[in-house]
C-alpha cells in the first residue's frame, strides 16, 4: 500500500547509559524523512530521537510496546540480548511488522 510510511528506526543498548544523555547508547539510527519540509526534518529528527530515546529508557526485556505520538505510532521491542528497537510509522504501517 502506498500510504505505508517507515519514518525513523533506531537500536539501542538496553540498561546502558549514555555520555551526557539522558538515557541509552544509541548504536544505529535511520530516517527517511523526504515527506517533510526540508528546514523541518532536524527538528522531525531530533524530536524522534528525543523520544525515541525516553521511550526506550526504562525497557525491560522481551517488552513490545506502541505509542501515538504526534499522529505517528512508535513501536519498541526489547530483545533479550540487549537491544533496544525502535521504529516510528504511520497508522497504517502493521505493527507486527514493525
Amino acid at each position: 500500500r502506498a500510504g505505508m510510511r517507515l519514518l525513523f528506526s533506531a537500536l539501542y543498548k538496553t540498561g546502558s547509559s549514555a555520555p551526557g544523555k539522558d538515557g541509552p547508547v544509541l548504536l544505529s539510527s535511520a530516517a527517511e524523512l523526504s515527506s517533510f519540509g526540508y528546514f523541518q526534518r532536524s527538528s522531525v529528527k531530533e524530536m524522534m530521537l528525543f523520544f525515541s530515546r525516553t521511550l526506550s529508557k526504562n525497557a525491560t526485556a522481551g517488552q513490545r510496546t506502541s505509542v501515538k505520538e504526534q499522529g505517528y505510532l512508535c513501536h519498541m521491542y526489547v530483545s533479550p540480548a540487549g537491544v533496544t528497537a525502535v521504529a516510528f510509522a504511520d497508522t497504517e504501517y502493521p505493527a507486527r511488522v514493525a
